[in-house]
């Protein structure tokens, strides 16, 4: 089982969504800011929920001007 996170990407935050492969939403919008920390911690959480389904992740994202190359 795949999880698909989407992720819209701008200049100060990101909004992220976790879809199952039916495309069921896990939880709500996630909200974070281009932050070290902030990314750390959504990478924690997103580690936390593929666990908890037992899935392997698909990450999505827009590669926006330069604001992409935090999170890759």
């Amino acid at each position: 089982m795949h999880l698909n996170i989407g992720i819209d990407v701008s200049k100060n935050k990101h909004d992220a969504c976790i879809l199952k492969e039916n495309g069921e939403q896990i939880g709500k919008f996630m909200k974070l800011t281009n932050t070290k920390t902030s990314l750390n911690k959504f990478l924690e959480q997103i580690n936390i929920i593929s666990e908890k389904y037992d899935a392997k992740l698909r990450i999505g994202l827009e590669a926006t001007g330069i604001y992409w190359y935090s999170l890759f």
